[in-house]
């Protein structure tokens, strides 16, 4: 009776060390499958059609609200107008939690600059939330001085076990650029709107 007893516990210890291990690797990779893209309908709001992208996913029938579109709201509530400004991090804030203060309460944002925040960004995206990530011509906090070209996508896959996410560019195409840790933080990449333009990671927004 004791041997049986003692087979049937290594069974169902190699049982869950299978479907542990099983759920370890899964989860390693996610895909955020209710993370729309949608194109930027002004030449600086990359900002707003990204906050479009995270309001979208997180607020039930989401409106244009009277103004032209849903991106021409969000700028309103950042910036009281709808003229075709640049908008930052804490412009993105600004508008989410003015069209949805429940799902936005905890916003921040903060530059990507070391392994921690990478770690943030990839265990948010495990987390099915998608993560915005400003692309500069230059690497944080240099970007922060002077005149730089910038850009923001959205993040909304990752493969934590390779250090590697996807971000939706809202600028004309719905093409995803395919990114791993070192390339954003370190090497640069290259985004639709600046062809031939090295960027690196900049500021993100989580929440």
């Amino acid at each position: 009776m004791k041997k049986k007893r003692c087979f049937m516990a290594i069974a169902v210890s190699l049982v869950m060390t299978i479907s542990f291990g099983s759920l370890s690797a899964f989860a390693a990779v996610h895909n955020i499958k209710d993370a729309k893209w949608y194109r930027q309908t002004a030449s600086n709001w990359c900002w707003a059609a990204v906050s479009e992208t995270m309001i979208d996913k997180e607020t039930p029938n989401f409106t244009s609200n009277g103004f032209a579109n849903r991106q021409a709201r969000i700028v309103y509530a950042a910036h009281n107008n709808t003229n075709n400004t640049v908008g930052t991090s804490t412009d993105m804030i600004k508008a989410m939690k003015s069209i949805s203060p429940t799902a936005f309460k905890n916003a921040d944002w903060n530059n990507l600059t070391t392994s921690s925040h990478w770690k943030t960004i990839m265990n948010e995206i495990l987390a099915d939330d998608v993560v915005a990530i400003g692309l500069f011509n230059a690497k944080p906090p240099e970007f922060q001085t002077g005149s730089l070209k910038g850009h923001t996508t959205f993040a909304y896959w990752v493969d934590s076990s390779a250090d590697n996410i996807l971000l939706g560019d809202p600028w004309n195409s719905s093409n995803f650029i395919d990114v791993y840790k070192n390339d954003l933080m370190n090497t640069g990449i290259y985004c639709h709107e600046f062809p031939g333009v090295t960027v690196y990671g900049g500021p993100y927004v989580i929440y």
